[in-house]
C-alpha cells in the first residue's frame, strides 16, 4: 500500500470533504481530507489504481488537486523499446500523476505531486535508469507549496473582486437609490434592466460565479450540496427571475443588485479570509 499526501483546491466547507471521501472511496481508495490544512491524505494500491485516477475522482467530487509539471529533453530521440520502458518507470515512480512522452521520443511531460517528489528527483531516477537527459523545464522551486496555492488563490480572488464589487455597487445605487438621486434610468425601468441591471450583473455572475459553478454541479450530480452549491442557487434563481421580469415574461419586480450583491459579497469575503490567513503563517 502506497500513502501520499495531497493538496486540495476549491474547498470551502465540511460537505466539501465529504464529496471527496466519497467519490475516492468509489474507487477503492482510503482517504483522508483535512478542511483546516486543505490536504487530503490518501491510502491505496499502486497496482489497481494510479496516481492519475486519484486527479480524476477528485476532480469528478467538483475539486482538484495541485501539481506542477516538467518537461525533461533527451539527448537523442528515443526508440520504441525506450519509450516502452521509459512509461512503465514513470507510472510506477512514486509521486508522478502522469506522464506523456513526445510521439518522436524527444521530451516527455511529467506532471507529479510536489509533496511527495520533484523534479530534481524526477530527473535523476530517468538519468539512473540509463537515460540521457539534455536539458529539463520546470517552474522555479518552491518550499512552501501551500503558500503558494494560497498566494495564487488570492491574486484570482482580487481580480474577481476588483471587477464585481465596483459593478455591484453601481446596481445597489442605481436600484436601491435612484429616484433619491434623480437618475434618469431610474424612472423607466426597462430602460434602466435593459442598460444596466442586465449587463452588469450578467458581468458580475460571469466573472464571480465561475470559481463557484464547476464546485456546485458537480456536489448536485454526486447528491451533496454544499456551500457552493447553496450559493449558486441562490444567485442564479434570482438572476433568472430578474431577467425572465426584466423582459416581461414573467410579472413582478427585479432584483439584479441582490444577486450580484451575494456573489461579490461571498468573494470579498474569501478574499479577506485568504489575507487573514497568510498573515497568521507569517
Amino acid at each position: 500500500m502506497r500513502e501520499e499526501i495531497y493538496k486540495v483546491l476549491g474547498m470551502h466547507c465540511a460537505s466539501c470533504t465529504l464529496a471527496i471521501q466519497r467519490s475516492l472511496y468509489k474507487i477503492g481508495v482510503e482517504a483522508d481530507v483535512s478542511l483546516a490544512s486543505e490536504e487530503l491524505r490518501v491510502r491505496y494500491d499502486p497496482s489497481k489504481i494510479r496516481a492519475l485516477d486519484i486527479l480524476k475522482a477528485v476532480r469528478r467530487a467538483g475539486y482538484d488537486l495541485y501539481k506542477e509539471e516538467i518537461y525533461i529533453y533527451f539527448k537523442r530521440s528515443l526508440t520504441y523499446e525506450e519509450t516502452r520502458i521509459l512509461d512503465k518507470i514513470l507510472s510506477n515512480a512514486e509521486g508522478v500523476i502522469d506522464s506523456t512522452i513526445d510521439p518522436m521520443g524527444r521530451f516527455v511531460r511529467i506532471i507529479y505531486n510536489p509533496l511527495t517528489t520533484s523534479s530534481q528527483k524526477i530527473t535523476e531516477l530517468i538519468v539512473s535508469s540509463g537515460f540521457k537527459v539534455s536539458e529539463t523545464k520546470s517552474e522555479a522551486v518552491v518550499e512552501d507549496v501551500g503558500e503558494r496555492v494560497i498566494r495564487r488563490e488570492l491574486e484570482r480572488l482580487k481580480i474577481s473582486v476588483m471587477i464585481s464589487m465596483p459593478l455591484t455597487i453601481i446596481l445597489i445605487i442605481c436600484y436601491m437609490f435612484g429616484d433619491l438621486i434623480n437618475i434618469s434610468l431610474s424612472k423607466d425601468s426597462f430602460l434602466k434592466d435593459l442598460f444596466i441591471g442586465i449587463p452588469l450583473s450578467t458581468i458580475v455572475l460571469g466573472i464571480g460565479s465561475s470559481r463557484f459553478l464547476k464546485t456546485a454541479i458537480r456536489s448536485f450530480l454526486n447528491l451533496s450540496p454544499g456551500m457552493d452549491a447553496l450559493v449558486i442557487l441562490g444567485t442564479y434563481s434570482t438572476y433568472i427571475f430578474s431577467l425572465l421580469t426584466a423582459l416581461r415574461i414573467l410579472s413582478g419586480q427585479t432584483f439584479f443588485e441582490a444577486s450580484s450583491a451575494v456573489i461579490s459579497f461571498v468573494l470579498l469575503g474569501r478574499y479577506i479570509e485568504i489575507r487573514l490567513k497568510i498573515r497568521e503563517d507569517l
